[in-house]
């Protein structure tokens, strides 16, 4: 019995020693137009820098509304965060809306991908970007949001790469429409009114910023998700958000556990 206690100890502090402090939410829903929606975003400070991992958990896209296009959270004080990158990590394709044909990027920019710094926007700093961010309407109540839409106070001036023109990847100028929207995976008639426009399929779009202020993941709260190119008519879903423990903690309770192990040890030495 002692060493099954003590071999449950050492795998949950193993975990904890995986990565920095960070937190997963999750979220659950159902669009009206097709079946259930799922995202994650996964949120790690490390250092000076907050990164965001978003993907889009659900089953297969069949609708324009499938495709995860953004997420709003709220942040305990009021940090000035500075937009670094936007980037495509793990297994992605990007392919356009008939879920087929590879996406082409254009002439002397094949090489972009997976930047998307052009196409993803944040709208974070709280006293340049919109004042109504400070009382918490802009995003479905939250006061932060990154999206690849151009809905609300989301413009070409919010990407991540502002030095390259806002319609390097795709037309028209980003952020704007469907392009570069995530799907887990695409139904095997495309997605029906944007056969022609790239979308991100599989993998997860990574964001980086600067942190101004301390943070840590008990900060983060609110976080919703946005699908299509809607804001006030496409899914948004935010309920059953239910964060995962960060490392952080897992880390600590392995180190209590140890602790209490030695402490029992003593107890009956």
């Amino acid at each position: 019995m002692k060493r099954s206690i003590l071999l449950l100890v050492l795998v949950v502090a193993t975990t904890g020693v995986a990565v920095g402090d960070s937190i997963t939410f999750n979220a659950s829903g159902v669009n009206p137009e097709s079946g259930d929606l799922a995202a994650s975003a996964t949120f790690e400070i490390s250092g000076s820098q907050l990164i965001i991992t978003l993907t889009n958990t659900g089953p297969t896209a069949y609708k324009q509304s499938d495709l995860l296009a953004g997420v709003f959270f709220d942040l305990a004080d009021v940090n000035e965060l500075e937009r670094v990158s936007a980037t495509l990590v793990g297994d992605y394709a990007v392919v356009y809306g008939d879920g087929v044909t590879p996406f082409e990027a254009p002439e002397g920019y094949e090489n972009l991908l997976p930047d998307v710094g052009t196409e993803w926007a944040a709208v974070v700093n709280q006293t340049d970007d919109d004042p109504l961010l400070l009382d918490g309407t802009s995003f479905r109540g939250a006061q932060y949001g990154i999206s690849v839409n151009g809905y609300g106070p989301f413009g070409p001036d919010n990407r991540f790469e502002t030095t390259l023109p806002a319609y390097v990847l795709d037309h028209p100028s980003s952020p704007d429409g469907s392009n570069f929207g995530m799907a887990s995976s695409i139904g095997p008639e495309g997605i029906n009114g944007i056969l022609d426009t790239p979308i991100v399929v599989g993998g997860s779009v990574q964001f980086v910023f600067n942190v101004t202020g301390a943070l840590s993941t008990a900060d983060i709260s609110n976080v919703n998700f946005q699908y299509g190119t809607d804001a006030d008519k496409n899914p948004n879903i935010q309920n059953g958000v239910v964060p995962e423990p960060s490392t952080m903690s897992l880390l600590g309770l392995g180190i209590a556990g140890f602790m209490a192990m030695a402490k029992m040890r003593r107890k009956h030495a």
